[in-house]
């Protein structure tokens, strides 16, 4: 008798992370945040999963299983950086069975056969037409595209094409036991807070918004909630300085 439903395979090519990322109170990022909790969430209903992610080593925390995607350096010209393959996943992959491949953003890993039943592609981004949102060149291997709103379903498809029975549109989840886990406070209405990546809005906000805020509301305050990614210090370090000339009213 089978112990679980279902074999699922999911890949997170994403920020470094492991299963105590989140408990510990580190920053991650949402499409990470967001593997980790179907994961713990298709295990509780007794499915088994292996997360491949760029985690340190194999372990397993509240059931899932996080395994490192195992990258190798190929060969590269003279002077140029050389190509990363993920032999640890590719190794498990092509001879582990599975009963379902969920692999999040990244279509060209669908490149090959795996001895799955069912292939998902889970998407995060826009659709660009020749950017690493296309999937028609492994569409002949896709089972189903999940896409996080009805929008970015017609988005997909004035761009890329494809029938409404190839996409799935999902809901978006929240934890309710991190939000259990926050002591009750009081609401504060000028409180603002900025949890995206930088790239997205920061300068803008701290720019061209805030000024116009405090106008309106000098008693408002911003808070900067920061990514530990290495990738966006640089913009974190230039608007930082800007961020200093408001004082106490931009908490970074």
């Amino acid at each position: 008798m089978k112990r679980y439903d279902l074999d699922i395979t999911m890949v997170c090519m994403g920020m470094p992370m492991s299963g105590s990322t989140i408990p510990s109170g580190q920053s991650l990022g949402g499409s990470e945040t967001g593997a980790i909790q179907v994961a713990e969430a298709l295990v509780k209903i007794g499915h088994r999963v292996n997360l491949f992610c760029n985690t340190e080593a194999r372990h397993e925390v509240n059931g899932v299983v996080y395994m490192p995607m195992g990258w190798v350096n190929g060969t590269a010209q003279p002077g140029q950086p050389p190509p990363q393959f993920p032999k640890g996943f590719f190794d498990f992959a092509r001879t582990a069975p599975t009963d379902v491949m969920l692999v999040q953003r990244q279509p060209i890993m669908f490149q090959f056969e795996y001895p799955s039943k069912a292939n998902i592609l889970w998407q995060h981004d826009l659709a660009t037409k020749m950017g690493p949102s296309f999937f028609g060149n492994v569409v002949w291997n896709l089972d189903k595209i999940l896409m996080l709103s009805r929008f970015m379903k017609q988005q997909y498809q004035s761009v890329h094409g494809g029938p409404d029975s190839l996409y799935h549109v999902t809901r978006n989840g929240i934890d309710l036991s991190l939000i259990d886990s926050v002591p009750e406070q009081p609401r504060d209405r000028f409180k603002l807070m900025f949890t995206a990546r930088p790239e997205r809005g920061l300068d803008i906000l701290l720019m061209q918004v805030w000024p116009e805020v405090l106008k309106r509301e000098p008693r408002a305050k911003l808070y900067l909630s920061r990514y530990s990614d290495v990738a966006t210090l640089p913009m974190y370090n230039e608007l930082t300085e800007i961020a200093k000339r408001y004082g106490d009213s931009v908490i970074n």
